[in-house]
């Protein structure tokens, strides 16, 4: 509630209040306003992915690449946050690989990243030719979560290992945080320009 006296005190705090109210009003197409969310946004994108994306592939070179692949893209209403990184689907095959169902041959790192990859063992369709191996406790730094191995004698080698890791969920808890924030950076950005 606001509480205004008829003086020129209380008129002064009004007049501050309306101020606020038209800067409230015009606040969605501020360019300023914009670039200031975007800069708030990537901050917190960048700190979540250098949190989260530890420990779970030993693949640097894809982290990296995927650190370097955070994106804003304007739209008429905001922006969209997004990121690209893809690799040649068959970059890790050593034997020939069809990669004609990913979109032009590309795999997506970011949404590797974001959701997880690996087929688990029970997806096999065969219950006797797997087993699971918990690799938690494993002497390597990188390699965490579970890996699944073929025991028998599959596609001419036995003891075949297949790894995959739980999705980082990146971009969900960037959104969590960029909503909890978001009053936060509007008062720190009205607090700038409404003087």
């Amino acid at each position: 509630m606001l509480n205004i006296k008829i003086d020129t005190q209380g008129l002064n705090k009004l007049q501050k209040h309306i101020e606020i109210v038209e800067q409230l009003l015009k606040i969605k197409n501020d360019k300023n306003f914009q670039q200031f969310l975007q800069e708030k946004v990537m901050e917190v994108v960048k700190r979540i992915t250098n949190e989260r994306l530890v420990g779970g592939t030993s693949n640097d070179e894809e982290i990296d690449l995927y650190k370097n692949s955070h994106h804003i893209e304007e739209t008429d209403n905001g922006f969209i946050l997004y990121n690209d990184a893809k690799i040649p689907a068959d970059k890790y095959n050593t034997i020939p690989f069809n990669t004609s169902g990913y979109p032009n041959g590309m795999f997506s790192i970011a949404l590797a990243f974001e959701y997880g990859t690996g087929v688990i063992g029970i997806m096999t369709g065969n219950s006797k030719s797997w087993n699971y191996n918990d690799i938690n406790s494993s002497k390597s730094k990188n390699r965490k979560g579970q890996m699944w191995y073929l025991p028998k004698n599959v596609y001419g080698e036995s003891g075949i290992l297949y790894s995959g890791y739980m999705g980082f969920e990146i971009y969900r808890y960037t959104e969590i945080e960029c909503k909890a924030r978001m009053s936060e950076w509007v008062n720190e950005y009205l607090s700038k320009e409404v003087q």
